[in-house]
């Protein structure tokens, strides 16, 4: 029986970059979960722990600070990918990857396996 897809949550309120990111990591082999609100990862992270999980610092209802600090204490690895510098927002954000918008996709694969 093969091993279930490792779940990657992606946190993006930009429809066509969460768009692209799924569809790498979809190809990569990962099961791509996309949520575009700080409301919606809450809600996500209540229910399930996703093996990994890449992070815009601003979603739709602001900041996921919050979020990001839910995926630490899990112990859950996760990419920064935003275009504003994620540590002058919080320091929580410098416990990921850190990858500038705008960024390949496929120049990064293999960083989560």
């Amino acid at each position: 029986m093969p091993s279930e897809k490792p779940v990657v949550l992606i946190l993006e309120d930009e429809a066509l970059i969460a768009f692209d990111i799924e569809a790498a990591l979809n190809d990569g082999g990962f099961n791509a979960v996309v949520l575009a609100s700080c409301a919606e990862g809450e809600t996500f992270l209540a229910a399930a722990r996703p093996d990994a999980a890449v992070l815009d610092v601003s979603l739709k209802d602001g900041e996921c600070s919050a979020l990001a600090k839910t995926l630490v204490a899990r112990g859950v690895p996760f990419v920064v990918h935003t275009g504003s510098d994620p540590v002058a927002q919080d320091d929580v954000f410098s416990r990921g990857i850190a990858f500038g918008k705008p960024s390949n996709p496929g120049c990064h694969r293999g960083q989560l396996q």
